[in-house]
């Protein structure tokens, strides 16, 4: 099974929202200049078992999400660093609608333009200022991805916690959503509310 490792770019090329992929390198919040473009694997060989460290990888195998809208299916991986685990944090720091922040799929194109939006948006600009394993392509989660790790990790969170996702709420610009792990209730809150995060990234499938 060959890899290839991601390298330091400033385009991210697997978003659901293209007008993001040429985003400039100075609109990504406080973070770093941009996430990295995502790593690419084969779609059969050898991968740890669901729950498994995956070394090289920056954290745990979630397992797979389809693409949305054509792209690539994907491994998710969730962070298990202490450094990709924070609590009480914000979502943000006004209530403004962020009209690219609403997929429930795609983490990856709601923390990009969460960071280059020119309100505050603690969670998701903490997410992509992560480098761990020489890996920088960290986000936070979207509404589904939080869905796959209660599905497949419960035992990796706190279960009396609420931990926010990338998406907002489409109905209330003033709110977004978030994942319990107790249960697998998801629910939405005020963007201000200071609850927990994890980061995840992700390795592309291809053909």
């Amino acid at each position: 099974m060959q890899t290839i490792q991601p390298k330091a770019a400033a385009l991210l090329i697997s978003t659901t929202q293209p007008q993001l992929e040429r985003i400039p390198r100075g609109l990504i919040g406080n973070g770093p200049p941009s996430l990295q473009k995502p790593a690419t694997i084969k779609p059969f060989g050898d991968l740890p078992r669901i729950g498994k460290y995956w070394h090289g990888h920056g954290g745990v195998y979630t397992g797979i999400m389809r693409g949305e809208k054509g792209l690539p299916d994907y491994h998710l991986i969730t962070a298990v660093d202490p450094l990709a685990i924070v609590s009480d944090i914000a979502w943000a720091d006004g209530y403004d609608k962020q009209h690219g922040a609403c997929s429930d799929v795609d983490g990856i194109a709601n923390t990009l333009y969460l960071c280059a939006s020119a309100i505050n948006h603690p969670a998701a600009q903490w997410a992509s200022k992560l480098c761990i394993d020489g890996l920088s392509d960290f986000y936070l989660p979207a509404r589904h991805e939080a869905r796959l790790m209660y599905i497949n990790l419960p035992g990796l969170f706190d279960l009396d916690d609420w931990y926010w996702t990338s998406t907002q709420l489409a109905v209330n610009a003033g709110c977004a959503w978030v994942q319990g792990f107790g249960n697998g209730y998801q629910s939405h809150y005020r963007k201000s509310n200071e609850y927990s995060a994890r980061a995840v990234r992700r390795i592309l499938i291809i053909e």
